[in-house]
């Protein structure tokens, strides 16, 4: 008798998903036959991965022993001919098969992947707190000049390169920690300059009209490197499957912040000024509710900070919205 089995499945579950590279699994099945012809101890390596043992005992059990190191599945063909007893073997593997594809499952969350959106300015009626905003008005103050209504002018992207899952009822419901960095370019209209009136403290944001000048570049800049904690729940046990839903907390530190200005002066001279920190807050925290359908999700993040740190800057945040494209492979 003579039996092909696929082990891909099996061995990219064992070692690729579930294991670092360093890590080595061993599979080992025993079957009880009624005759085995060889006594002999074989041994089979397939691109130096893939170590297949087979040895036996005349009337003893017939063993056989796969260990996988990182790499791609295989599929092994096992010469039985000749033994009796093995008419329960492939169920047995793909039982096996089964149960490693089950612990596979769930270990991904909704946080990894990237998210592309914009950030909905608004003017509260005192500090960001957290909580829902008390929204007086939307946009930015007017006196500021940013090109806050516009999204090819408005836009901030999320690269979330590290998640971890942990189950908590089964595996349609979880929570989910990582590691991401927010990216976000704010614009600024022609013909003015940002200062702030009180230099020292970073505070009283204003744009004070210049000369006319061809910008080509004009905006506010920041970043924060952030972790979640979020609590997801999907109707499909495998991850990128069926509908999600995740909501939580994230938080973050700001790694950089500059207000830049590049520019051509009436003769024909190129500029470029770049003013480092400008006020923006050291410190990023919002609510976050995700709703999607397998890779896709609608984002919507509320602030619990102010946008700027300064005293007469903290009634301005941001509620942004965007598209996440997770990445689960």
């Amino acid at each position: 008798m003579k039996l092909t089995f696929a082990l891909c499945g099996m061995l990219c579950a064992a070692s690729v998903w579930a294991a670092p590279q360093a890590a080595t699994t061993s599979l080992e099945i025993n079957i009880e036959t009624d005759s085995v012809e060889t006594g002999k101890s074989d041994t089979l390596r397939i691109e130096k991965r893939i170590v297949v043992r087979m040895r036996g005992e005349e009337g003893g059990p017939l063993v056989v022993k796969v260990d996988s190191t990182v790499g791609e599945g295989v599929q092994i063909d096992l010469d039985l001919e000749g033994l009796d007893g093995l008419e329960g073997l492939e169920g047995m593997l793909e039982a096996l098969e089964m149960d490693m594809e089950e612990e596979s499952e769930g270990v991904h969350g909704l946080w990894k992947g990237i998210s592309l959106g914009t950030g909905m300015f608004f003017t509260g009626t005192g500090a960001v707190d957290p909580g829902l905003p008390a929204v007086a008005e939307w946009g930015t103050p007017a006196n500021w000049s940013f090109a806050d209504d516009r999204i090819g002018s408005n836009w901030r992207i999320e690269l979330n390169p590290v998640e971890y899952r942990a189950k908590l009822i089964g595996d349609r419901f979880g929570m989910t920690t990582g590691v991401g960095l927010d990216m976000w370019r704010v614009g600024v209209e022609d013909g003015v300059k940002l200062r702030f009136a009180d230099a020292a403290a970073d505070t009283g944001l204003e744009a004070v009209p210049v000369d006319s000048l061809n910008m080509r570049r004009h905006a506010v800049r920041a970043g924060w490197v952030r972790i979640p904690v979020l609590f997801d729940l999907r109707t499909s046990r495998e991850a990128g499957e069926g509908f999600h839903l995740a909501a939580g907390f994230v938080g973050g530190i700001k790694l950089y912040s500059s207000y830049l200005r590049v520019y051509e002066d009436a003769v024909g001279g190129d500029w470029k000024e770049k003013y480092k920190g400008f006020g923006v807050n050291r410190f990023a925290a919002s609510g976050r509710i995700q709703a999607g359908f397998k890779h896709v999700s609608l984002v919507v993040e509320v602030p619990m900070l102010p946008f700027f740190e300064g005293e007469l800057e903290n009634n301005v945040g941001a509620v942004t919205v965007g598209l996440h494209f997770g990445s689960h492979e």
